[in-house]
Protein backbone atom coordinates (compact mmCIF):
# COMPACT_ATOMS: atom_id res chain seq x y z
CA UNK A 1 0.00 0.00 0.00
CA UNK A 2 1.01 3.47 -1.29
CA UNK A 3 1.57 6.93 1.15
CA UNK A 4 -0.43 10.14 -0.13
CA UNK A 5 1.48 13.31 1.10
CA UNK A 6 0.22 16.80 0.45
CA UNK A 7 0.84 20.65 0.55
CA UNK A 8 -1.63 22.46 2.52
CA UNK A 9 -1.95 26.63 1.96
CA UNK A 10 -4.40 28.60 3.34
CA UNK A 11 -5.84 30.75 6.27
CA UNK A 12 -8.07 28.98 9.00
CA UNK A 13 -11.39 29.16 9.50
CA UNK A 14 -11.45 29.27 12.16
CA UNK A 15 -9.04 30.13 15.42
CA UNK A 16 -6.32 26.89 16.22
CA UNK A 17 -8.00 24.29 18.86
CA UNK A 18 -5.72 22.33 21.62
CA UNK A 19 -7.08 18.82 22.49
CA UNK A 20 -6.74 17.49 25.48
CA UNK A 21 -3.32 15.59 24.08
CA UNK A 22 -1.63 18.39 23.16
CA UNK A 23 -2.70 18.31 19.22
CA UNK A 24 -3.65 21.49 16.91
CA UNK A 25 -6.49 21.27 15.27
CA UNK A 26 -6.78 23.56 11.99
CA UNK A 27 -9.89 23.90 9.98
CA UNK A 28 -8.51 25.40 6.33
CA UNK A 29 -10.70 25.60 3.17
CA UNK A 30 -8.69 25.62 -0.06
CA UNK A 31 -9.95 25.60 -3.48
CA UNK A 32 -8.48 24.01 -6.67
CA UNK A 33 -7.29 25.24 -9.05
CA UNK A 34 -9.41 25.84 -11.97
CA UNK A 35 -6.86 24.62 -14.76
CA UNK A 36 -6.87 20.63 -14.65
CA UNK A 37 -5.67 18.14 -17.06
CA UNK A 38 -8.30 17.82 -20.45
CA UNK A 39 -10.89 15.29 -19.64
CA UNK A 40 -11.11 15.55 -15.96
CA UNK A 41 -13.37 17.92 -13.94
CA UNK A 42 -12.32 20.76 -11.48
CA UNK A 43 -13.40 19.33 -7.81
CA UNK A 44 -13.80 23.27 -6.37
CA UNK A 45 -13.43 24.11 -2.84
CA UNK A 46 -12.35 21.12 -0.16
CA UNK A 47 -12.08 21.27 3.68
CA UNK A 48 -8.78 20.14 5.39
CA UNK A 49 -8.72 19.30 8.69
CA UNK A 50 -5.17 19.46 9.94
CA UNK A 51 -3.73 17.57 13.14
CA UNK A 52 -0.75 19.26 14.42
CA UNK A 53 1.61 17.65 17.16
CA UNK A 54 2.65 20.06 20.05
CA UNK A 55 6.65 20.09 18.80
CA UNK A 56 5.75 20.91 15.21
CA UNK A 57 3.23 23.92 16.70
CA UNK A 58 6.65 25.13 18.44
CA UNK A 59 7.49 26.48 15.23
CA UNK A 60 4.83 29.12 14.60
CA UNK A 61 3.18 29.37 17.57
CA UNK A 62 4.68 32.76 18.65
CA UNK A 63 3.50 34.25 15.52
CA UNK A 64 0.45 32.91 14.64
CA UNK A 65 -2.38 35.58 13.87
CA UNK A 66 -6.45 35.30 12.82
CA UNK A 67 -5.31 35.76 9.34
CA UNK A 68 -2.27 33.90 9.48
CA UNK A 69 -1.15 32.60 5.91
CA UNK A 70 -0.23 28.76 6.45
CA UNK A 71 2.12 26.41 4.35
CA UNK A 72 1.62 22.83 5.72
CA UNK A 73 2.95 19.50 4.59
CA UNK A 74 1.91 16.33 5.85
CA UNK A 75 0.28 12.65 5.24
CA UNK A 76 -3.49 12.90 4.03
CA UNK A 77 -7.17 10.55 4.89
CA UNK A 78 -10.53 10.88 3.05
CA UNK A 79 -13.41 11.19 5.40
CA UNK A 80 -17.19 12.06 5.13
CA UNK A 81 -18.79 14.15 7.16
CA UNK A 82 -22.23 13.60 9.22
CA UNK A 83 -23.82 15.31 5.92
CA UNK A 84 -22.16 13.42 3.72
CA UNK A 85 -19.74 16.06 2.66
CA UNK A 86 -16.19 14.92 1.51
CA UNK A 87 -13.18 15.99 3.74
CA UNK A 88 -9.24 15.31 3.92
CA UNK A 89 -8.02 14.37 7.45
CA UNK A 90 -3.75 15.87 7.58
CA UNK A 91 -1.73 14.35 10.18
CA UNK A 92 0.98 17.44 9.75
CA UNK A 93 4.77 16.83 9.59
CA UNK A 94 6.16 20.78 8.95
CA UNK A 95 4.36 23.56 8.89
CA UNK A 96 4.78 27.62 8.42
CA UNK A 97 3.56 31.12 8.20
CA UNK A 98 3.97 32.75 4.88
CA UNK A 99 3.59 36.30 6.90
CA UNK A 100 3.33 38.79 4.01
CA UNK A 101 0.50 36.70 1.60
CA UNK A 102 -2.89 37.79 3.82
CA UNK A 103 -5.79 37.13 2.21
CA UNK A 104 -7.93 40.23 2.11
CA UNK A 105 -11.99 39.54 1.35
CA UNK A 106 -13.05 42.33 -1.54
CA UNK A 107 -15.56 44.85 -0.13
CA UNK A 108 -19.09 44.21 -1.93
CA UNK A 109 -20.66 46.76 -3.56
CA UNK A 110 -23.97 48.48 -2.65
CA UNK A 111 -26.81 47.42 -4.83
CA UNK A 112 -27.82 49.94 -7.80
CA UNK A 113 -30.44 52.29 -6.68
CA UNK A 114 -33.22 53.13 -9.13
CA UNK A 115 -33.77 56.74 -9.74
CA UNK A 116 -36.65 57.65 -7.52
CA UNK A 117 -38.11 59.53 -10.55
CA UNK A 118 -38.05 55.96 -12.48
CA UNK A 119 -39.94 54.08 -9.84
CA UNK A 120 -42.56 56.64 -9.53
CA UNK A 121 -43.44 56.45 -13.35
CA UNK A 122 -44.54 52.61 -12.87
CA UNK A 123 -47.81 52.18 -12.87
CA UNK A 124 -49.78 49.13 -11.23
CA UNK A 125 -50.00 47.44 -14.77
CA UNK A 126 -46.24 47.10 -14.86
CA UNK A 127 -46.16 45.78 -11.26
CA UNK A 128 -49.10 43.03 -12.06
CA UNK A 129 -47.29 40.51 -14.45
CA UNK A 130 -44.40 40.25 -12.30
CA UNK A 131 -46.40 39.49 -8.94
CA UNK A 132 -48.26 36.89 -11.07
CA UNK A 133 -45.09 35.22 -12.45
CA UNK A 134 -43.88 34.84 -8.32
CA UNK A 135 -46.96 33.27 -7.90
CA UNK A 136 -46.58 30.40 -10.52
CA UNK A 137 -42.99 29.21 -8.92
CA UNK A 138 -44.67 28.82 -5.63
CA UNK A 139 -41.96 25.72 -4.20
CA UNK A 140 -44.68 22.51 -4.76
CA UNK A 141 -44.82 20.08 -1.60
CA UNK A 142 -42.62 17.27 -2.14
CA UNK A 143 -44.15 14.19 -3.27
CA UNK A 144 -43.76 10.88 -0.94
CA UNK A 145 -40.65 8.98 -1.62
CA UNK A 146 -40.47 5.60 -4.42
CA UNK A 147 -39.86 2.44 -2.95
CA UNK A 148 -36.99 2.54 -5.60
CA UNK A 149 -35.09 5.52 -3.41
CA UNK A 150 -36.34 4.08 -0.04
CA UNK A 151 -34.10 0.61 -1.40
CA UNK A 152 -30.79 2.75 -1.37
CA UNK A 153 -30.62 3.76 2.03
CA UNK A 154 -29.95 0.05 2.70
CA UNK A 155 -27.37 -0.70 0.14
CA UNK A 156 -23.37 -0.36 0.86
CA UNK A 157 -21.43 -0.37 -2.44
CA UNK A 158 -24.38 -1.28 -4.44
CA UNK A 159 -24.54 -4.61 -1.59
CA UNK A 160 -28.25 -5.44 0.00
CA UNK A 161 -27.05 -6.34 3.48
CA UNK A 162 -28.79 -8.11 5.75
CA UNK A 163 -26.52 -10.01 8.86
CA UNK A 164 -27.43 -13.07 10.50
CA UNK A 165 -26.07 -13.57 14.68
CA UNK A 166 -22.01 -12.76 13.85
CA UNK A 167 -21.46 -11.98 17.38
CA UNK A 168 -21.75 -12.80 21.23
CA UNK A 169 -21.92 -9.69 24.07
CA UNK A 170 -19.41 -10.93 25.52
CA UNK A 171 -17.09 -10.71 22.95
CA UNK A 172 -17.02 -6.73 22.46
CA UNK A 173 -14.05 -4.54 23.90
CA UNK A 174 -14.31 -1.05 23.94
CA UNK A 175 -11.17 0.75 22.10
CA UNK A 176 -10.82 4.56 21.12
CA UNK A 177 -11.20 6.14 17.89
CA UNK A 178 -7.71 6.96 17.67
CA UNK A 179 -6.90 3.20 17.12
CA UNK A 180 -9.20 2.75 13.85
CA UNK A 181 -8.07 2.89 10.87
CA UNK A 182 -8.91 2.10 7.20
CA UNK A 183 -7.68 -0.49 4.63
CA UNK A 184 -10.11 -1.77 2.66
CA UNK A 185 -10.69 -0.43 -0.52
CA UNK A 186 -14.74 -1.45 -0.51
CA UNK A 187 -14.37 1.42 2.47
CA UNK A 188 -12.22 3.81 0.78
CA UNK A 189 -14.33 3.85 -2.20
CA UNK A 190 -17.67 4.04 -0.52
CA UNK A 191 -20.17 6.50 -2.70
CA UNK A 192 -23.37 6.50 -0.51
CA UNK A 193 -23.58 6.21 3.31
CA UNK A 194 -26.90 7.45 5.12
CA UNK A 195 -25.85 9.19 8.25
CA UNK A 196 -28.66 11.08 9.11
CA UNK A 197 -30.31 8.21 11.20
CA UNK A 198 -26.92 6.88 12.62
CA UNK A 199 -25.27 10.25 13.44
CA UNK A 200 -28.84 11.64 15.17
CA UNK A 201 -29.05 8.43 17.60
CA UNK A 202 -25.76 8.76 18.50
CA UNK A 203 -25.68 12.46 18.99
CA UNK A 204 -28.78 12.11 21.66
CA UNK A 205 -27.03 9.23 23.33
CA UNK A 206 -23.65 9.74 23.27
CA UNK A 207 -23.00 6.38 22.94
CA UNK A 208 -22.74 3.80 19.95
CA UNK A 209 -24.84 0.13 21.31
CA UNK A 210 -23.93 -1.67 17.68
CA UNK A 211 -20.49 -2.95 17.57
CA UNK A 212 -18.26 -2.60 14.60
CA UNK A 213 -16.35 -5.87 13.37
CA UNK A 214 -12.87 -4.92 13.16
CA UNK A 215 -9.03 -6.80 12.85
CA UNK A 216 -5.86 -6.14 14.53
CA UNK A 217 -3.50 -4.74 12.03
CA UNK A 218 -0.03 -3.08 13.10
CA UNK A 219 -1.37 -2.07 16.51
CA UNK A 220 -4.41 -0.60 15.59
CA UNK A 221 -7.86 -2.09 14.13
CA UNK A 222 -8.63 -2.15 10.69
CA UNK A 223 -12.48 -2.11 9.91
CA UNK A 224 -13.93 -4.84 8.54
CA UNK A 225 -17.76 -4.02 9.09
CA UNK A 226 -19.73 -0.51 10.19
CA UNK A 227 -18.39 1.84 7.92
CA UNK A 228 -21.46 4.37 9.30
CA UNK A 229 -20.21 3.96 13.30
CA UNK A 230 -16.31 4.32 11.81
CA UNK A 231 -17.39 7.69 10.99
CA UNK A 232 -19.65 8.72 13.56
CA UNK A 233 -16.97 7.67 15.96
CA UNK A 234 -14.41 9.80 14.15
CA UNK A 235 -16.53 12.88 14.29
CA UNK A 236 -17.85 12.25 17.70
CA UNK A 237 -14.19 11.79 18.74
CA UNK A 238 -15.00 8.86 20.79
CA UNK A 239 -12.75 7.04 23.38
CA UNK A 240 -15.49 3.90 24.23
CA UNK A 241 -15.99 2.77 20.65
CA UNK A 242 -17.57 -1.19 20.74
CA UNK A 243 -15.78 -3.25 18.68
CA UNK A 244 -15.34 -7.09 18.14
CA UNK A 245 -12.39 -8.56 16.92
CA UNK A 246 -12.69 -10.56 13.22
CA UNK A 247 -9.81 -11.40 11.40
CA UNK A 248 -11.04 -11.79 8.38
CA UNK A 249 -11.06 -9.52 5.41
CA UNK A 250 -14.69 -7.24 4.43
CA UNK A 251 -15.68 -10.20 1.34
CA UNK A 252 -14.99 -12.52 3.85
CA UNK A 253 -17.00 -11.16 6.78
CA UNK A 254 -19.78 -10.60 4.00
CA UNK A 255 -20.09 -14.44 2.46
CA UNK A 256 -19.54 -15.55 6.35
CA UNK A 257 -22.55 -13.59 7.50
CA UNK A 258 -24.57 -12.30 5.39
CA UNK A 259 -28.35 -13.86 5.13
CA UNK A 260 -28.32 -16.03 2.04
Amino acid sequence: MGKAKITVTGTASKPPKKKDDGVIDLLIKVDMSPSVPKGLKSLGQSICLVHVGSKTWKKVEGIVKDDSFYIIQGELKACVSPKNVPYVEVVAFDISIKEDAVVKEQPKKAPKKEPEEKLKKETPKQVEPVKKEVQKQEVQPPKEQSNKSKQKKNKFNGRMTKFVEWYKPEEIIYISYHELILTEDEHLKAKELWLNGVFKAVNERKEIKSPMAVRPINGKYALVMGMKHFIVAKIFEMDNVPVVVRDMSYDEFLEKYTEK
